[in-house]
């Protein structure tokens, strides 16, 4: 054989892809960290399964946030067994939660610390439209709503912090805003940002002195905006958000590299999770933010404690990067 010939078909054989690789059409690069994050999946599940959460009356909201979050998981992963795993998640974390929304209403006075702050509002009117959604009994949650709108004039009409996310789902319990939810989504945080460029340009400007939290919240803010929208992936992105793509992508990028670069593992995952939701899973800031989440994860499956203000920090922690990792996973899919 003669030795260029030979040589062409060395680089053929070398360059062809087998037909048991099990991501094909991904790059060398790409498909070791597509390995690397179905390996980092499973850890994490493995660790959930062996550090239950503890449910009580002392952090109903957590329990409450949990059943969202794998709501979003079961959002993200195909019809199977991993499919139906998130869904008993969150039938457990109801039917505990019928129980401790009955003793909240019951003894208002043990309970109205967790239900007369910010996070009752945020919480509750998308845990009951949810819990409805899936057939299951929302009579609870949705007595806590009314009580929310009844006796707590501080709280509701929402104002402040996230509260499109709260007009959103008070919308598809039929308690529609005033003037209208159109209107409020006009002068919404992504619509301004849209219009102004204000958060965008303080993360992407390395010399501001901008307290960090501020940018967090501001990035809450336009995250659960995403979330609502499109109610964790169930729906496809609204009118509004596909006319702000465009905006939306650059303010999502600037905020997946400041989170990166900060360490804010937390608003980092529900970022990577808003950016799959708008389906945007080609953004640059992408690949080195996944990277640094499978670089956090601990020896034992873990990622630490990203949010320390969370009474079940780790198991927060866990889940709110799985369900970055899950994003990841499932924009491989399509």
């Amino acid at each position: 054989m003669r030795p260029a010939l030979a040589l062409f078909l060395l680089l053929a054989l070398c360059g062809s892809r087998s037909i048991a690789d099990p991501t094909p059409g991904l790059r060398p690069p790409e498909a070791a960290q597509a390995s690397a994050i179905d390996a980092a999946v499973a850890r994490a599940s493995v660790w959930l399964g062996a550090h239950p959460a503890s449910i009580t009356e002392h952090d109903v909201i957590g329990v409450v946030e949990e059943m969202m979050l794998y709501y979003a998981l079961e959002m993200l992963a195909p019809d199977g067994p991993k499919s139906a795993a998130y869904r008993r998640e969150i039938v457990s974390r109801h039917q505990a939660l019928v129980g401790l929304n009955r003793e909240a209403m019951r003894v208002s006075e043990k309970m109205r610390p967790h239900l007369q702050g910010i996070w009752g509002p945020l919480t509750y009117p998308p845990a009951a439209y949810i819990v409805s959604k899936l057939g299951l009994d929302a009579s609870t949650y949705r007595a806590i709503v009314d009580d929310i709108i009844a006796n707590h004039p501080l709280l509701y009409p929402p104002r402040g912090a996230m509260r499109t996310w709260i007009w959103v789902y008070m919308d598809r319990l039929g308690h529609p805003p005033v003037p209208s939810l159109a209107a409020l989504l006009e002068q919404d945080t992504l619509s301004s940002e849209s219009r102004t460029h204000t958060l965008r340009d303080r993360l992407l400007d390395p010399a501001d002195a901008t307290d960090p939290l501020v940018n967090i919240q501001a990035i809450y803010d336009i995250t659960h905006e995403i979330l609502a929208l499109t109610d964790f992936g169930a729906l496809p992105p609204s009118p509004e958000l596909v006319a702000e793509q465009d905006q939306n992508a650059a303010l999502l990028d600037a905020g997946i590299r400041w989170a990166t670069a900060n360490g804010a593992t937390d608003i980092l995952a529900e970022q990577i999770f808003a950016a799959h939701l708008l389906n945007l899973d080609d953004l640059p800031a992408l690949p080195v933010a996944i990277r640094y989440i499978l670089d956090q994860q601990q020896a034992d499956g873990a990622f630490g404690v990203t949010n320390p203000g969370r009474q079940e920090g780790r198991r927060h922690g866990v889940l709110t990067c799985l369900l970055a990792l899950e994003s990841a996973a499932a924009a491989r899919r399509f």
